[in-house]
This record gives structure tokens, C-alpha cells and sequence, in this order.
């Protein structure tokens, strides 16, 4: 969530809908690549609005120096969106990656869930991932819980 370090090749364009997102991090906000994605984005923006999340950031793919990514023995995994959760006890919340995957590529991302899985298992409390598909947005919600 560096100030100076997002720099999109497209910016959202409004082509899935429209949406009043108050809570993404920077001013710009890279596009999307499905309605879904799109739906999830607004899905986040609508939790941080009720106090669930800080602030949360479309990820970009493939942006040196401006993606997160989890490397795997066959490439890098960027997830779609991060959250930062509300601080606790003066500390930083956890970050949250989430994954939105379509139907028809859920059994090809096995390896991608695995690989966020033990990301989070070895970041003791501090990161966690989902991934999700089918729009099944609830599905997120135990990952904001403080």
C-alpha cells in the first residue's frame, strides 16, 4: 500500500457498471477483467464502508514494483484484491487476499489455493486468503472477523 507505487496499464472504465467506491486505496483503481470481479470490488468497498476493512486495493498483474505476488515453482499469483483490516491494539490488521476465480477455471487454480493457503498458515495471524467463485461474496466474510 505504498502511496507512490500503483500505476495501472488501464484504469476501471465504468464498462461492468457503475459504482461510488470510497474505500480503494488510491485514486486511480485498475480495471477489471469480469463482472464479477467488478461485483466482488464493490462487494469490499461496501464491508469497508460498514467498518470490516480499512481500505482494499484492486491488485495488479504483472506491474513491477506495483503488484503483490505469491511465487509458485511454475510462475506468480497475483491475487485480485488485498484489504488491510482495521488496526488492533495499535498494530496493523491482518491484509486479506482475496481470488475471485470463475466457475470454469476453479479446478485449474487448485495450485493458486494451495499456494494462499500456506501463506497464510505460515504468516502467523497476519495475512489470510480466499478464494472464491459463483459470486459466493459471504464466503469472505469469517476472513474479516478480528
Amino acid at each position: 500500500f505504498g502511496s507512490q507505487s500503483y500505476a495501472p496499464s488501464r484504469d476501471y472504465d465504468e464498462r461492468f457498471g457503475t459504482f461510488d467506491f470510497r474505500k480503494h486505496f488510491y485514486g486511480r483503481m485498475g480495471d477489471f477483467d469480469s463482472k464479477e470481479e467488478f461485483n466482488c470490488a464493490c462487494w469490499l468497498d461496501t464491508q469497508a464502508q460498514k467498518g470490516k476493512i480499512m481500505y482494499w486495493v484492486r491488485n495488479l498483474v504483472r506491474r513491477e514494483g506495483c503488484s503483490f505476488f505469491l511465487q509458485k515453482a511454475t510462475g506468480r499469483f497475483y491475487p485480485d484484491f488485498l484489504c488491510q483490516l482495521p488496526d488492533k491494539d495499535s498494530k496493523p490488521g491482518p491484509i486479506v487476499a482475496v481470488e475471485y476465480k470463475g466457475a470454469d477455471r476453479w479446478k485449474d487454480a487448485e495450485d493458486d489455493r494451495l499456494i494462499g493457503g500456506l501463506w497464510e498458515n505460515l504468516s502467523d495471524g497476519r495475512c489470510r486468503f480466499i478464494m472464491i467463485k459463483d459470486q459466493q461474496f459471504e464466503l469472505i466474510e469469517p476472513k474479516l472477523d478480528p
